[in-house]
């Protein structure tokens, strides 16, 4: 995942933007889980996209198992004045 950091704010790219997606759609079913709702639910939408089944705490876990094998295979950081390795 690279990660720039520029003056005007932070840009994912590659693969990082699917990462934070998925990060995303994770924080929100906590939510959820927690009794917020929303006009569309996430756990709806995050089968779908995602293929996965079960109740709403089945599906937190395969998304945050997804997560972390995403998060393991590529961690690039690219920082003002540092080179990208």
């Amino acid at each position: 995942m690279a990660i720039e950091i520029k003056q005007s704010g932070t840009v994912f790219t590659g693969s990082g933007i699917e990462l934070f997606a998925l990060r995303s759609v994770i924080g929100m079913l906590r939510l959820e889980e927690r009794g917020m709702k929303s006009r569309v639910p996430v756990l709806k939408r995050a089968k779908e996209k995602y293929g996965v089944k079960g109740n709403r705490t089945a599906v937190l876990k395969q998304l945050e198992e997804r997560f972390a094998k995403m998060k393991a295979e590529e961690v690039v950081m690219v920082a003002p004045g540092v080179a990208n390795g």
